[in-house]
């Protein structure tokens, strides 16, 4: 059986750049006409269009495992950034079904799969997809994924409620609020939330990938995963650079859990999933919850056990969710449902540096930005999402791409590259260029 690498689960800075092909996936689907299409290509690929439809939420169990200590803590709220930020939404577009269909059509999937959805602000979905996983089974356009990296807008969020309560200071000493773990003194909770700590990223580790997934079944503790980078030196002064690192936010994870005496998912589902009304969202490996569209089987292995994956991705990489629900999320984030105005104007702004603006918020990705989309993208075994959202006009873009092999790879730290995933993207970002 080939390991799996930790990295390739939540590589996200490595697939920062094509977030911007969903954008122009949208604007193509919204723009273009299918009269300007091969009959063959508009014809090809099966779409779904669903309205959208309330469901009971499932219910939820939660493995046992000890509360920390609550932390007290209690700081002024920084003054706002004044960014402007997008109105609400006003009209949707009318997305052209054929040539979504078209594009989909051409992406060469081989082994895996690619589905591209759009949700629009009424909740209608359109949505295209090609290729099945191993077990013949296409993915569903409201299917749920595990959506890897996309977990660290989760863990942004509850950060910033806890910011507007006034009980963390975005721009205090992130170790004012935590013990359980070593943060720089001079790192602070806003340089964990835009990655400009200069923390080492723990999932470069190649001690860490040969350890941790030698035993699927094995559950770690953040503690026991930091561990493994605990003695690597600072990439450069707090502040000074950006750089992206999984471990700030496994440190989040941990200040959150400190700060309120609660675990992290339940603090999640407390001021977000439950809320919201979230029914198909669970943190993998410590809730229970619906099983994610299956893609990687190795060996024919056709329930592979992820928890070790799960346990030590947790606040940086382990949540599990659909497109339906994400559309949930963005809505409520933008409409000023979740955290106030003047943090969303903060969380939607790159940080200015010598050498240009980052183009990551605090826990946004901000790559197309300029076109009016933000999001994040994420990667697990066998597959990677890239997701993301327009305020106006509420639409919401959902992008999958699957291979058996992707990050799967246990003697390389990234398999995107030589990957057929990979292949897919490229391909689907040519046409969307052309």
């Amino acid at each position: 059986m080939r390991a799996p690498t930790l990295i390739g689960q939540i590589a996200t800075v490595r697939i920062l750049a094509v977030l911007s092909l969903v954008s122009l996936l949208a604007v193509a689907c919204a723009g273009s006409s299918a009269s300007d299409l091969p009959a063959e290509a508009a014809a090809a690929t099966a779409v779904a269009t669903t309205e959208p439809e309330s469901s009971p939420a499932p219910g939820r169990s939660v493995e046992p495992s000890t509360t920390p200590t609550s932390v007290p803590a209690s700081t002024a709220v920084p003054t706002a950034v004044p960014t402007a930020v997008p109105d609400p939404p006003s009209n949707a577009p009318v997305f052209d079904e054929a040539l979504l269909k078209a594009i989909v059509d051409e992406i060469d999937v081989q082994d895996g799969s690619f589905l591209f959805a759009i949700i629009d602000e009424e909740g209608k979905t359109t949505a295209a997809s090609n290729g099945t996983n191993s077990s013949g089974e296409p993915p569903p356009a409201d299917g749920i994924y595990q959506i890897g990296s996309f977990t660290k807008v989760f863990t942004a969020l509850a950060t910033l409620t806890l910011v507007d309560q006034g009980i963390v200071d975005l721009d205090a000493p992130a170790d004012e609020y935590v013990r359980r773990i070593p943060v720089p003194a001079e790192v602070t909770v806003r340089d964990l939330l835009q990655h400009t700590s200069g923390i080492y990223n723990y999932t470069d580790s190649p001690q860490l990938r040969a350890v941790a997934f030698g035993e699927p079944s094995q559950r770690w503790m953040p503690e026991e995963v930091l561990a493994f980078v605990a003695d690597q030196p600072a990439l450069f002064a707090p502040g000074s650079r950006y750089s992206y690192s999984n471990t700030n936010y496994l440190i989040l994870g941990v200040l959150i859990e400190e700060v309120t005496g609660e675990l992290y998912h339940q603090v999640v589902r407390e001021r977000i999933i439950g809320p919201l009304g979230m029914t198909s969202t669970y943190l993998a490996g410590f809730e229970d919850g619906p099983a994610p569209f299956n893609v990687y089987e190795p060996e024919g292995v056709a329930d592979y056990d992820t928890t070790s994956f799960d346990t030590a991705n947790w606040s940086a990489g382990a949540m599990v969710s659909s497109p339906p629900d994400l559309h949930l999320l963005f809505g409520a984030l933008f409409n000023n449902e979740i955290i106030s105005e003047q943090l969303v104007a903060q969380m939607t702004t790159g940080t200015d540096f010598a050498l240009g603006e980052s183009l990551y918020g605090l826990g946004l990705e901000l790559t197309h930005a300029s076109r009016g989309f933000y999001g994040h993208s994420g990667a697990f075994l066998g597959y990677m999402v890239l997701i993301s959202y327009a305020p106006d006009p509420g639409v919401t873009t959902f992008l999958a791409a699957t291979d058996p092999r992707l990050f799967t790879d246990p003697d390389s730290s990234n398999t995107l590259e030589d990957s057929r995933a990979m292949s897919m993207i490229k391909a689907l970002g040519e046409l969307t260029s052309s």
